[in-house]
């Protein structure tokens, strides 16, 4: 065996570990489990994680003493990939979080005191689990007349792409819910890392999102549009700590802080809400374009629907610097597939009909078996080594007004979706 494979296995197995032992025990004092309100205690048995902490500093600190050893690990993993950013950046990045988000900061100086990991390392740690456990995905959101009962609902496809072990087991160890809850502060449901690596996924005030990795060019002549900023992940944390609906969020995006990434990757990201609004959010650092459900002339199709891949679908990459969709045939077949299935659906979209579409074969590469052009995408021309071969690692679909989460682990076309209720938790009637 070679030794780049040694190594990556080894790294896999670091890795693996510190996904697998996120789980507390139910006894530990630092996580608060409560099973009188485990309304989302799911049919298996499976219960949320639920950390309640009467400050972001508080918060910081449980989180430290839960994950301590995860964040060693972590911390060796950066280390052995040779991760490192500019001082100047990770201060940079400090110094606009402490502006526009300091309750953040103080969580990360909460997990700074409790792990004895310097809050200028930590940034870093953050910056690294963004560009390592990047995503795939392929994004879905249905509102009004195109759905059966009128509901809104969210959906998303997340798939590991590269030719990676640890980047499979890592995104694979990354599937508990956890929910986040700040007395007198704010609350919502998130999948990752607590504090260091926070995926927002839906809110107390019904608000939710997905967020899709836009992959850059990697042609040289060609300019990206880049600037200063704020990791991805603490940008959507500070807009679902402070807004409750799409209307709130708009703002932020025109505003002077912007989602930035070390990765070569751009963000997008499709909001919905309970009052019925879906906008899909395309960015760079100078260009912004917001597509709502009833921007029929933009997506020439009926109101109500909106869907996304891994390439820019409103903005000219000729002026972002992104990919052009034929660079990753993958990206552009998903999304025409996505389009595809919600208008043979249209009117009629429910759960069980996502659950369907995010299970679909049929519209990829070869209309005859199962491929990374898939909705729910398998190995060929993406294809991953070793023991596993599923390339959709994870799937979510997300019901806002009733503050409901269907998450399937692995392949939706071979696994269940179990379904969580957060109505209790966050206390909403």
């Amino acid at each position: 065996m070679k030794t780049a494979i040694k190594k990556e296995l080894a790294l896999t197995m670091i890795i693996l570990f510190a996904g697998l032992s996120l789980v507390p025990s139910i006894g530990s004092s630092n996580i608060i489990i409560s099973t009188k309100e485990m309304a989302a205690k799911d049919e298996s048995g499976l219960s949320i994680l639920n950390i309640d902490a009467s400050s972001p500093y508080d918060y910081g600190i449980k989180a430290g003493r839960l994950l301590g050893l995860q964040c060693m690990l972590i911390n060796r993993f950066a280390e052995s990939k040779q991760f490192e950013l500019p001082h100047e950046d990770v201060n940079k990045q400090i110094e606009l979080m402490k502006e526009y988000c300091p309750s953040i900061i103080e969580e990360f100086e909460g997990l700074s005191a409790s792990t004895h990991i310097k809050l200028e390392r930590l940034i870093l740690l953050q910056n690294f689990l963004e560009s390592f456990f990047s995503e795939v995905c392929t994004a879905i959101a249905c509102t009004g007349k195109a759905t059966k009962d009128g509901k809104t609902l969210l959906g998303q496809n997340m798939d590991a792409y590269k030719r990676s072990v640890s980047t499979f087991t890592g995104r694979f160890s990354f599937s508990h819910l956890w929910v986040k809850k700040i007395s007198k502060g704010y609350k919502y449901v998130f999948l990752g890392i607590p504090v260091l690596c926070e995926k927002p996924l839906l809110n107390e005030k019904g608000l939710a999102v997905v967020g899709n990795d836009v992959i850059v060019t990697k042609d040289k002549n060609r300019t990206v549009d880049r600037g200063p900023g704020i990791p991805i992940i603490t940008w959507y944390e500070m807009v679902m700590m402070n807004c409750k609906n799409v209307s709130e969020v708009i703002p932020y995006y025109k505003g002077d802080l912007k989602p930035t990434t070390c990765n070569k990757i751009f963000d997008n990201a499709i909001w919905v809400d309970n009052e019925g609004i879906i906008v899909d959010v395309e960015m760079t650092y100078n260009h912004l374009i917001t597509v709502f459900g009833d921007s029929t002339e933009t997506t020439g199709t009926p109101e109500g629907i909106l869907w996304h891949a891994n390439h820019h679908q409103w903005l000219d990459p000729n002026e972002t610097g992104s990919i052009f969709p034929d660079e990753f045939l993958s990206s552009k077949l998903r999304a025409e597939r996505a389009r595809e299935l919600l208008l043979e659906n249209y009117g009629n979209v429910t759960v069980e009909v996502l659950k369907k579409i995010f299970s679909d074969h049929g519209g990829g590469f070869d209309p005859n078996k199962k491929d990374s052009g898939d909705i729910c995408s398998h190995p060929d021309l993406a294809h991953i080594f070793l023991p596993f071969n599923d390339v959709t690692v994870k799937s979510v679909i997300i019901n806002p007004k009733n503050f409901i989460i269907y998450r399937a682990i692995g392949s939706p076309c071979k696994t269940k979706y179990v379904e969580y209720n957060f109505s209790k938790i966050f206390d909403c009637t």
